[in-house]
Formats: C-alpha cells, structure tokens, sequence
C-alpha cells in the first residue's frame, strides 16, 4: 500500500501540476463575467480609484483582488494581465485545500503530513471539480474562499488557545485582518465573519465559569473588531455615507436587470428545494433543463462536479461532433463519481453537527457548522430574492470548502478507523473511490486534456489593443469567420477610430450600422465621420439619434462640431443641453470654456475651465470613459467617444478625447 507521504507527495504534485497546466495553458478570459472583472481592473488602472457600486456591471464588489489586479497592469500587457489573474486564482486553489487539510491536523494535534485525515481533506477539496475550473476565471470567489479559509483556520487555532488557557493576541489580530481581507474580497464573506462571531459567543456562553470566558471573548473580540474595522471600515463607510447601506449591489443596474428578468425560471417555490433532477438527467445534463432547473440543490450538485454552465475554458457543445455528447457523459461521469466523497461528507457532516450540539469543547465543529448552515441560508434566500438559473451557480459556496474538507475527513475517517471490518471496508473502497475521482478531474478538467480546448475568449483582443497591441488584435480580426461577425468589426472599427485612422474608422463602423443599434453606436460611427472631414453627415447622424432619448455624449459631440464648423451659439445651446443632463462629463466643460473665451466671455470660459479641470483630476461619479459600465466590450460600450475642441477660435481643431492613465487622483464624493 502507498504510503501516507507518497499519497501526499502525489496529490500535492497532481493538483498543482492540474491548475499550473490551466492557468498557463489554457484559453484566456474566460469564467463568470470575466470581461467585467477586467474592466473594474482597468478602472482601478485607469483612474486610481476605487468604482462606486452602482457604476456598472461588477463593480458592486469590494476592491482588494481588483487592486492586485490593477498592480499586475502596469506590465502594460493584457494577456500578462489575465494570465497573472489565472495564477492568482489557481495558486489560491491550491491554498483553500491545503489550509483544509491544516485546519484538520492542528485540530487534532498532528502534523499534516502524517495526518491520514489531513490528506483526505486535502484531496477532497483540491479535486473539488468547482475549485478547479473556477481557478483560472478572472474574479474575486477563488481568492475570497481563500480568505475565508485561512480566517476560519486562524479563528479555529485561536479558540482552541483560549480553551487551554493560553489566549493568543497575534492569533486573534490574524483573524481579524482576514476577516477584513475576505469581505474586501467578497460581499458574501459576511456569513462566515459573522458565523465565528456566533461560534465565539456561543462557546463562551457554554463555558463552565461564563463570566471569565466573555470577558476573554470581549478583550480577544476588540482585537478581531478593530484589525477588521481598519482594513473594511473605509470602503464600506464610503457605501454608507453614500446609499445608507454598506452592501450594494448592482440588481438596480440596468443592463444586470434586463439579464435577470431574460433568465428562467423567474420565480422559486418549496418544490424547488425538495425536488431532485431524477432520471431524466440521464438524457439531458444541461443547466437550463427544466428537470435541473426548477431543483436547486440539484443544480447545485452537478454545477459542483462540472462546470455545465458551459462558462469556464473547458469545452463547449458547439466544438464536438453533431450527435456526441462526450461532455454530457463526463458531466454524468463525474457527478457519478462524486456520490462517494459526498456520501462521506454528508455523514461527516452529521457528525459534525451531532458534536457541534453535544460538545461544549468541540470549538471546530460548532464554528464549521455554524458557517455550513449559515452559507446554505443565504444561498437558498439568495435563490429565491434572484430566481434565475444564474444565482445557483455551486461557486458561490466556495466558502463551504473548508466545511467540506472537515465533514469529509470525518466521515471517511469514521469509516476506516471503525471495529467493523465491514465498515472499514467501506472505508477503503471510498478511499478508492476519492483517488478515481481525483484522476477523472485531472483527466477530464485538464484544458485541452480529452479534446480541443476553447479559443481564447474573444475579448481579450480589445483587452490587447487597450494596452496598445493593435496588430494581434488586428489579425484575429481578419481571420475567416471572425471577419465578418459585429463584434468583430466593431472592434476593429474602434482600434482604428482610437489610433487615428477615422476614414477606415468611419467606413468599417458604416458597414454594419444597419439594423437595431444603440446610441453609443452611432456616436462612435458619427464622430469617426466628423473626424474623417464629413461634417455635415456627422450632424446628421446624431440628428436623428437625438431625436430619441439618447445620452448626453451625443449631445455635446454635436454642438462641438457645430462650434467647429462656425455655428458658436449652437454649438454652445447643444453643450449647455448636454451638460444639463450629465454635468460630469469634463471634456464638455472644456469646449464650453473655448467657445466662450472665443465668443470673448472670459469670465465664464475661466468658471468652465475651472470646472473641466476639477473634473479631470478624479474619476468620473458616473459614466467611467475608457472602460465602459462595467463591460469590457471596445466598440461603443466600452467606450464614449468625446470630440475636442482646441487651437485659435479662427482655426479650431477638433480631436478625440482619450483618458490617459496614472493621471487621476482619489475620486471625491
């Protein structure tokens, strides 16, 4: 039989070597929202500044993972970027199951690597197939589990200190930075924070001499509050001060409601928590399969040992062959396969409450079961307040993997350590069972391992132009069958607007305008126009946008190259219009302070530099010019185009505003 160290030596190998594969490997970009995770990155890049909640997309969510992020940017290197942010997270990976398997030996006073639950922890939780594929995704749920988990380990280390007498100040400082680190990282690190501040609480009021043991609580508890207040409390004030709640979300936003009000099923009953996939997963894995659909924890399983949204590198069904389905089978594989560890850990877990219940010395368990009970309250209700197959996602139970890896050594270990020799037999054959899942994850969740992987995903090509790499951009663009989709041309509409080439801008930009299209469409396609010399069209363009609601960008655009052209008072009215609806837009201010200096209003034209300037040196309340409302997206979206208006007020020459980086201080209120 292998033996304890070899079994380490090789887990360990085998799951780095796995996420080290994905990370530098695999395809790009891909994940959850990874294109507005980028985007808050480059805010952050871009402005110095940390976005407010209700800007755009993602940026709802706290700033530290964002402001390595924002480090990792000053390479001036989009795929060093991305790929930076893929080892972050996968190195976090390794780091959630390897403070599992700790947290097990220090409880029980051995050292890890001769610890047999140790290991099993380890194992559970680094081929945890959702720890996986999540580890190369750009965003913040892989490093906020990391958080979490040494939080917990730390918290866990401390309570035991204090039980033997022998309380430990650096222990309880580390707990709380960490708990300030996790819900910079996370919103929803909240419900461990506040689980072990339950578990403290509780613990001391079972204590034999209760009123000693609260006041260890209090002194050991302001430590925790004041490290935590000292790294949370100034972003989370800042939400205060400004929407009277710390937590914002973004489910106001338009572009996130209209997502949620497109996604079934729209609605959640009782069913939905009881109901399970039956047979009928057999035939159809799928995500939004009514019978995976309308069962929750169903969902929830299958989305834990394989990624069936279909959002990660990994394949896809468009790229196998018609009438194959080897991802519907390796999702049923896989999900077969995990019935053995998680058979284990629901048991483990029942243990854990039993001795969380009975054990007023069982610090570890009662912590853990608290975190367990509290995270699947807040899923289930998360559920139900968004009832989309979106809000099921198994990521966002990362926190539970330290849960896991305890329930799972526990109930495991029950079973090979059991007078039973039919017990033990079980045991063994869930050993055996852990280790061939293991090997299928590594095989089947490997990119590119059983079948081609994913093409990079397609943003990262106006994440390279952003950094200046135009020409790799260029000639993904040119590719057959890339060429001609919208995006595509959009994208290499904006490139060339951005450098200059406003004719080929304006001609590429032209070809596609027919059809719906949104404002920012046409103001982008308008300004490449006036740009390219054809006044007249420009104006006429954003006539007949303007006569809709339409941002205040097409507005001041207009009047600026009405100013340009000669017509000053009208160009002025359109910029006064303009400003009235968004008074923020700096660029605005400044052809307002020319047309006035030039129409010899001196005093005005210095109030409305003054104002231009002021602006300029923050970042923008509301629209964040250069990186869009929370999309990554190049072409219209990502990016406002602004015209300029400098020069004698004999000769005006218009130009593109462009955001130039490093160049912003704090944002103010």
């Amino acid at each position: 039989m292998m033996s304890l160290r070899a079994t380490w030596a090789l887990a360990i190998a085998a799951a780095a070597g796995l996420r080290l594969w994905n990370a530098l490997i695999g395809p790009v970009l891909h994940g959850y929202d990874g294109w507005a995770h980028i985007a808050y990155v480059l805010f952050i890049d871009l402005y110095h500044a940390v976005p407010f909640p209700d800007q755009g997309w993602s940026y709802f969510h706290p700033p530290l993972y964002y402001g390595i992020g924002a480090a990792i940017a000053q390479v001036d290197d989009g795929d060093v970027l991305v790929r930076g942010l893929m080892l972050i997270g996968s190195a976090a990976s390794l780091g959630v199951a390897l403070l599992a398997a700790r947290l097990v030996a220090a409880a029980r006073s051995e050292h890890w690597l001769e610890s047999r639950g140790a290991c099993i922890a380890f194992t559970g939780v680094a081929f945890l197939p959702v720890l996986v594929y999540t580890a190369p995704m750009p965003g913040n749920e892989v490093p906020a589990a990391l958080a979490v988990a040494a939080m917990l380990t730390s918290f866990s280390s401390g309570q035991r200190a204090a039980a033997r007498g022998e309380p430990s100040f650096w222990l309880d400082l580390i707990t709380g930075l960490l708990a300030g680190c996790a819900i910079l990282t996370k919103v929803s690190a909240a419900i461990p924070i506040a689980a072990i501040g339950v578990s403290g609480l509780v613990t001391a009021l079972r204590s034999l001499n209760r009123g000693a043991a609260l006041a260890g609580l209090a002194r050991r508890g302001a430590w925790m509050i004041a490290a935590f207040a000292l790294l949370a409390g100034p972003y989370y004030g800042r939400n205060v001060a400004h929407f009277g709640t710390p937590f914002v979300t973004s489910h106001e936003h338009p572009k996130v409601k209209a997502m949620e009000l497109q996604q079934p099923p729209g609605e959640r009953s009782v069913w939905d928590f009881v109901a399970l996939p039956g047979p009928a997963v057999l035939r159809d894995s799928s995500f939004d399969a009514p019978h995976v659909l309308r069962s929750v924890w169903g969902s929830v399983y299958l989305n834990t040992w394989f990624d069936t949204y279909r959002a990660s590198q990994f394949p896809r069904w468009e790229i196998v062959p018609p009438n194959d389905y080897p991802i519907h089978r390796e999702t049923l594989l896989l999900a077969g396969l995990g019935l053995i560890p998680t058979g284990f850990a629901l048991w483990g877990g029942l243990l854990m409450l039993r001795s969380a219940w009975r054990d007023r010395d069982a610090v570890v368990d009662q912590t853990l079961s608290l975190v367990t009970l509290g995270s699947l309250a807040f899923f289930a209700a998360f559920a139900v307040r968004i009832p989309t197959f979106a809000a099921i996602k198994a990521s966002y139970l990362l926190a539970l993997s330290v849960p896991y890896g305890w329930a799972l050594a526990r109930g495991l270990g029950a079973a090979l350590g059991a007078r039973s020799p039919r017990l033990r037999a079980v045991g063994l054959a869930g050993g055996a069972g852990l280790g061939l899942s293991a090997v299928a994850v590594c095989a089947i969740l490997a990119s590119g391992a059983l079948y081609p992987a994913r093409p990079d995903q397609r943003d990262i090509h106006a994440l390279r132009a952003f950094f200046g790499d135009s020409d790799t951009a260029r000639e993904w663009l040119r590719e057959p069958g890339v060429a001609q989709h919208r995006h595509a041309v959009e994208v290499l509409g904006a490139i060339e607007l951005a450098e200059g080439n406003y004719a080929a801008a304006a001609e590429r930009l032209r070809a596609i305008a027919s059809g719906s299209v949104t404002p920012e469409f046409v103001n982008a396609v308008a300004t490449a126009t006036a740009l390219s010399g054809r006044a007249g069209e420009a104006v006429q363009m954003w006539d007949r946008a303007l006569r809709a609601s339409t941002p205040a960008e097409l507005r001041i655009n207009r009047g600026t190259l009405r100013a340009a052209s000669g017509d000053w008072a009208g160009g002025r009215r359109d910029i006064e219009q303009g400003l009235a609806q968004n008074p923020e837009v700096g660029v605005g201010w400044g052809n307002l302070a020319w047309i006035d200096r030039a129409l010899g209003k001196l005093e005005t034209s210095r109030t409305s530099e003054q104002r231009a300037a002021q602006i300029a040196q923050r970042a923008p309340r509301r629209f964040p010019y250069g990186v869009g409302d929370g999309d990554l997206d190049y072409a219209g979206r990502g990016q406002r185009w602004l015209l300029v208006l400098s020069g004698p007020s004999d000769a005006p020459e218009l130009s593109l505003y462009r955001p130039e980086r490093a160049r912003y201080g704090p944002a103010s209120r």
